[in-house]
């Protein structure tokens, strides 16, 4: 057999593919269609899919669409191989004929990503750091929520996007997100007046529900999706800050002196300083943190004074940790 005129030829349409790739919700309708330009009655005679640069196809030489009047065809999604996989590059090349002659057309090369985005596995959210100087975050202050996304992201129009977070919404910052990095997305939050958000509900309860992200999908269309898994991104009640300081340390109306390196606890998880431990050549007025620990007792924390006395053993003398295990008890 021959070569047909050069001006035989047909277009190559994939359907669902505008932008050069194949998504999750475009992949059950993935379809061929075309037209053809030629002198006399011309047929398709096979069908190739040809993955990146690979010379050996997957041909379809049976149940091949016909050539209308008109000169347009179509490849049912029901006829597509289904070979055609995840992560790979396809180009489709159409056999034509006039029964004697023969041309190939061939197709832009169209991409199959068909998995969604995800958080990725190890820690995938990330929180700014406290002002330098506080204990907490106060009024005033914009607190940043980064997640980090297993694949690269498209942001178009992204107003309402957020993530709630104890009744307050974390609003994404698109500017913040582009230039964290294309996987990441930044939601930010400014603390207002009487805010309060203890570290054990410093959550997000239900990511399917708590989370909202409009008009943002990977490079080929696909959404993120999340589970309903809690996420938790303050661990623990009681989590101690080691510091180091020359002179006073940062924290206001606490005079340590000289160089010192306190040990600092948020003991009922609210955000607040509760307790400064500090050892060495600088110890804190021992009737000050007797004060504290008397008001914890009262307040019911006997579990935290527990774990906290080996800590502060170098500080308070000896008879009033008598006196404290006694009530404890």
């Amino acid at each position: 057999m021959g070569i047909c005129n050069q001006s035989t030829f047909t277009t190559i349409a994939w359907i669902g593919a505008d932008d050069n790739y194949i998504n999750d919700s475009e992949k059950d309708a993935t379809a061929l269609s075309g037209k053809v330009t030629g002198i006399g009655t011309l047929t398709i005679t096979k069908i190739e899919f040809f993955e990146g640069s690979n010379t050996v196809g997957t041909a379809i030489t049976s149940g091949l669409p016909a050539v209308a009047a008109d000169g347009t065809w179509a490849l049912a999604h029901s006829a597509m191989p289904s070979e055609l996989a995840d992560g790979k590059t396809y180009t489709a090349v159409v056999t034509l004929s006039d029964g004697t002659n023969s041309a190939i057309s061939t197709s832009t090369a169209v991409t199959y990503d068909i998995i969604n985005p995800t958080p990725i596995t190890t820690n995938p959210w990330t929180l700014s750091d406290i002002p330098a100087g506080q204990s907490a975050f106060k009024t005033g202050d914009v607190i940043s929520l980064t997640l980090t996304m297993s694949e690269t992201l498209k942001l178009n129009n992204t107003t309402g996007s957020k993530v709630v977070i104890a009744g307050k919404d974390f609003v994404l910052d698109k500017t913040a997100s582009t230039t964290a990095g294309d996987k990441k997305l930044v939601f930010k939050y400014s603390v207002q007046a009487g805010d309060s958000i203890a570290a054990t509900d410093f959550d997000i309860d239900n990511p399917t529900s708590d989370i909202t992200l409009n008009n943002i999908t990977d490079v080929a269309g696909n959404a993120p999706v999340f589970t309903a898994d809690r996420v938790v991104l303050a661990k623990t009640k009681l989590e101690y800050i080691e510091k180091t300081g020359l002179g006073n340390n940062p924290f206001e109306g606490i005079d340590v002196g000289y160089v010192s390196v306190p040990i600092l606890a948020d003991i009922d998880g609210d955000g607040d300083l509760d307790l400064v431990v500090v050892r060495g050549m600088a110890p804190l007025n021992t009737i000050k943190i007797q004060a504290l620990l008397l008001a914890l007792l009262m307040k019911q924390k006997l579990e935290t004074i527990i774990l906290l006395m080996a800590l502060m053993w170098e500080i308070i003398p000896r008879q009033t940790w008598l006196i404290l295990t006694a009530m404890v008890t």
